[in-house]
C-alpha cells in the first residue's frame, strides 16, 4: 500500500503518490520465503500535482480510461516452472546462435509456452505474444516472431538443405525414421528428464508406450518426406499426417522418450524399428539394473517383437479376443478372486511361442454400463423412427423404404421388429438378438481387459 506525500518546492506545495516494494536481485529467483534469494527494497513515485489540480481532477468530468489486459496467470506459472526445471538453461546449451537479433533458443521456448497456454500457428504467434506478459519477462520484441522468423530459426538448428541431400543418398522407404534428425531434441529431452528426476525423485519402473498421429495442411504440389496420408485418429484421412511415439513413466505421465516418424507405418512394424533404441534409452535413463516393465497395446504384437524383448525387458500387453476363445468362455464363478472392483482369472499360456501369464478381468459396473448403452440405443432408434413416421402427411399403410433404411443403417436395427397395425407403428423387440448382444458384451468386456505378462515379472 502506498501513501500520498506533500512536497514543497519554493512557495509551492505539490503531492506525490509513493509506494515501496521488494524485487529479487537475481531475476531467476522466485518466492518470498527465507532462502528463496536475496531481494532489495525499491520505491516507486507518481507525481499527482498541486492540491488545486487534484481537486479539479476529482470534480471535473473525465472520459473513461481505456484499459488493456494481458494474460498473466498461466504464462507466469509456466515461466516459473520452466526456470525451476532449468528448461531455458538446457535450451541455451543445445541451441546456440541468434536470428533477427533474438537468441534461437527463445523461439523454441516461446513455442512451448504457447502450446501450454493457447496453441496458435507460427504466423499468429506475434499476436498471441502481445496479449501476454511474456515479452516483458523475457525482454523480447513480439513483432519479430513471425512465421518467416520461426522458419529461419528452425532451419539454423536443423538444415533442411542438408537433410534433402542426405535423403537422396540414403533413400530407405521401409524405415519410418530415415533422414529424421532429432539428435538435438533427444539430448534436450534426456537432460530435462534428469532435472525433473532430481526434483521429484521419479525412479520409474513402469513405462507406458503408445503412438498417435496428427494432421497437417500440407497439400500438393508441396512435398514432405515426413507427412503422409494414413488412417487418421482425428478422422482427417484426406490430410497428410505426422506420427508421434512416446514412452512416459506411469506415476506422473512425464515423457521419457518421444520420436516423430512417417505416419503410414503399422504400429508393430514401427515398434520393431524403435525397439532396440527404446530399450537402450530406457535403461540409460532409469538405470541399467532397473527392473522395468513396458506397457503396450495389441497393435505392437508380433512374434519378432516379443522375441526381441525376451531377456531385455519385461512387458504387459493386450491380447486379441478371438485367439483365446477357451478363456473367454470361462464362467465368472471359476474366476480366482477380486482385485479392487474387478474379478480376475489368471493362467499361463504360450503367446507367440513365449510362455506368458495371461490375466482376464471382468467389471460388473462396465457390464451394467454396456447393458444401459444397448437399451438407450434401442430407445433412441425408436424415437427417430416415430419422428420419421409422424413427418408423413399421409399415413402409410406399411413400413416405408425410408424407415427400412433407417433400421438397416442403425447398429440397433436387428434388435427391433417393426410393423403397422391399424395405421399405427408397432414395435416388437427381438429378445433373441438382445440376449445374444448382452452375452457378447460380457465376452467383449473380458478380452478388452485381457493382458499378457512375461513370466519373469509375474
Amino acid at each position: 500500500m502506498g501513501t500520498i506525500i506533500p512536497r514543497e518546492k519554493g512557495n509551492n506545495t505539490y503531492y506525490v503518490y509513493q509506494e515501496t516494494y521488494r524485487e529479487k536481485i537475481n531475476k531467476k529467483d522466485f518466492g518470498k520465503t527465507r532462502g528463496s534469494g536475496r531481494s532489495r527494497v525499491c520505491t516507486r513515485a507518481t507525481y499527482l500535482g498541486t492540491a488545486e489540480k487534484i481537486l479539479k481532477c476529482v470534480k471535473g468530468k473525465r472520459s473513461p480510461v481505456k484499459v488493456k489486459t494481458r494474460d498473466f496467470g498461466m504464462i507466469a506459472a509456466a515461466y516459473q516452472s520452466a526456470f525451476e526445471i532449468e528448461l531455458p538453461q538446457i535450451l541455451k546449451k543445445h541451441i546456440e546462435g541468434e536470428r533477427f537479433e533474438t537468441n534461437l533458443w527463445i523461439y523454441f521456448f516461446v513455442t512451448i509456452v504457447n502450446r501450454l497456454d493457447h496453441a496458435t500457428s507460427k504466423e499468429k504467434m506475434s499476436g498471441w505474444l502481445k496479449k501476454t506478459i511474456l515479452p516483458e519477462l523475457m525482454d523480447i520484441n513480439p513483432n519479430k516472431f513471425t512465421g518467416k522468423s520461426f522458419w529461419y530459426a528452425t532451419d539454423d538448428v536443423i538444415s533442411e538443405k542438408e537433410l534433402q541431400t542426405q535423403r537422396k543418398e540414403e533413400k530407405i522407404d521401409s524405415d519410418p525414421f530415415v533422414c529424421i534428425d532429432d539428435t538435438i531434441f533427444t539430448a534436450i529431452e534426456t537432460e530435462l528428464f534428469y532435472r525433473i528426476d532430481q526434483l521429484m525423485g521419479l525412479s520409474p519402473s513402469v513405462i507406458c508406450y503408445d503412438t498417435t498421429n496428427f494432421f497437417t495442411y500440407i497439400e500438393e504440389p508441396k512435398r514432405s518426406e515426413l507427412a503422409n496420408t494414413c488412417h487418421s485418429k482425428d478422422s482427417k484421412n484426406h490430410l497428410r499426417h505426422v506420427g508421434l511415439l512416446m514412452a512416459v513413466e506411469k506415476s506422473f505421465g512425464i515423457p521419457l522418450i518421444s520420436r516423430v516418424y512417417r505416419a503410414n507405418c503399422h504400429d508393430s512394424k514401427l515398434f520393431s524399428f524403435i525397439l532396440a533404441d527404446l530399450i537402450i534409452s530406457l535403461k540409460k535413463l532409469c538405470g541399467s539394473d532397473s527392473d522395468l516393465v513396458l506397457i503396450l497395446d495389441k497393435g505392437n504384437n508380433s512374434k519378432e517383437n516379443f522375441s526381441s524383448m525376451v531377456g531385455q525387458i519385461n512387458w504387459v500387453g493386450a491380447l486379441v479376443p478371438s485367439h483365446y476363445e477357451d478363456l473367454i468362455d470361462i464362467e465368472l464363478d471359476k474366476y480366482h478372486g477380486f482385485w479392487k472392483d474387478r474379478q480376475y482369472y489368471r493362467s499361463k499360456k504360450k503367446v507367440m511361442d513365449i510362455e506368458c501369464v495371461v490375466v482376464l478381468t471382468f467389471s460388473a459396473s462396465r457390464k451394467q454400463k454396456q447393458k444401459y448403452s444397448l437399451r438407450r440405443g434401442i430407445e433412441k432408434l425408436k424415437y427417430h423412427i416415430v419422428k420419421k413416421w409422424e413427418s408423413y402427411k399421409k399415413i402409410p399403410k406399411s413400413i416405408t423404404p425410408g424407415i427400412n433404411t433407417m433400421k438397416k443403417k442403425s447398429r440397433y436395427g436387428a434388435c427391433l421388429k417393426i410393423s403397422v397395425r391399424d395405421g399405427k407403428l408397432h414395435f416388437e423387440e427381438n429378445e433373441k438378438e438382445i440376449k445374444e448382444r448382452e452375452c457378447s458384451q460380457r465376452r467383449e468386456s473380458l478380452p478388452k481387459r485381457a493382458v499378457l505378462k512375461f513370466t519373469t515379472s509375474s
